[in-house]
C-alpha cells in the first residue's frame, strides 16, 4: 500500500523509507521477542509486579473438593445458570480462562475459578467420584467434544452443551 502511495505521489522518498525501516525493524524485534521473550522477562525482574498474584491456568486449592454443578465458560446463559444454583445453594463451580471477569465474580461472593476446559490435565484434577453434571456454554465445538469425551469417559458425568450451529448440535 506504501509503495502504491509513493508511485502516486502522495508519499515522499523519505517518508516511504521510514515506514520500510520501521517495519523491518518491528519484524526484527518480533521475531527475537518470540524466540528469546521468556529470557528477557527473567533478567526485567521489575516487570514481575504486573503478575497476577496466581498461576492463571490452575485454579488453587481445589484438589479433591466435589462440586455438583460444574460450569464452564462465562457466557449469559452460564452466569444465569450460577445465579440460579447459588440462590438455591447448590454446591456448583464457574471455570472461565478470563482472569478479570473470575476476580469480579469472586468479589460478588461466587464461586468462581480459572480453568481451560481445552485443557485435559485440568478436568483430571478435578474431583468426579459422585455424579456431577458438566455444563459448557463454550461455543467452540472441539472444546465441547473434548469435554463430552471426558464426559464419557467418567460415568459419575453428565454433560450437557450449547452448540451455535445445528450440525455443531448434532455433532454433540
Amino acid at each position: 500500500i506504501t509503495l502504491l502511495a509513493r508511485n502516486a505521489g502522495i508519499l515522499t522518498q523519505e517518508v516511504f523509507s521510514l515506514i520500510t525501516f520501521i517495519a523491518i525493524v518491528t519484524i526484527i524485534g518480533s521475531t527475537y521477542l518470540f524466540y528469546h521473550g521468556e529470557e528477557l522477562f527473567s533478567r526485567l525482574k521489575f516487570l514481575r509486579k504486573f503478575e497476577p498474584k496466581q498461576p492463571l491456568d490452575k485454579p488453587q486449592g481445589l484438589a479433591g473438593k466435589y462440586h455438583r454443578y460444574v460450569l464452564f465458560g462465562s457466557s449469559p446463559q452460564s452466569i444465569e445458570i450460577m445465579k440460579q444454583l447459588h440462590k438455591k445453594r447448590k454446591s456448583y463451580i464457574l471455570f472461565d480462562v478470563d482472569y478479570y471477569l473470575v476476580q469480579n465474580l469472586k468479589k460478588e461472593k461466587f464461586n468462581a475459578e480459572i480453568g481451560n476446559a481445552a485443557d485435559p490435565t485440568f478436568l483430571e484434577e478435578l474431583n468426579f467420584k459422585k455424579p456431577t453434571f458438566l455444563v459448557s456454554t463454550i461455543h467452540d465445538i472441539d472444546v465441547n467434544a473434548a469435554l463430552l469425551e471426558f464426559a464419557n469417559r467418567h460415568k459419575k458425568v453428565k454433560f450437557v452443551s450449547f452448540a451455535k450451529t445445528k450440525p455443531d448440535a448434532d455433532m454433540l
